[in-house]
């Protein structure tokens, strides 16, 4: 049985959830990190892995790894994803470094 993955990850999150705890201290920057990045990433990600019928292998951090029947799947969702990050992006801080 053939399956093809996918492995997605946040460009930048550490120097994004940096800013967080430099604005508002390692509590509540790191709360606030989850609740105005990590949360709406995930519902996001998870739905379209769901539409596209992939399974979440395992999860760290912000990236995800996932499973897909055939290539095609794991494509359409995966430019399904960036396409929706672009008509509506998740605000995030400009903090410099890798980050585009």
């Amino acid at each position: 049985m053939v399956r093809t993955f996918l492995f997605t990850d946040i460009v930048g999150s550490t120097g994004i959830r940096n800013h967080f705890i430099q604005a508002s201290g390692v509590h509540q920057g790191n709360k606030r990190y989850r609740e105005e990045i990590l949360r709406p990433h995930d519902q996001r990600i998870e739905e379209y892995i769901r539409n596209h019928e992939g399974k979440v292998v395992s999860t760290a951090g912000d990236s995800y790894f996932v499973a897909f029947r055939d290539a095609r799947r794991a494509i359409e969702c995966a430019v399904a994803f960036q396409r929706s990050l672009i008509n509506d992006p998740i605000p995030v801080p400009q903090v410099g470094g890798d980050f585009p």
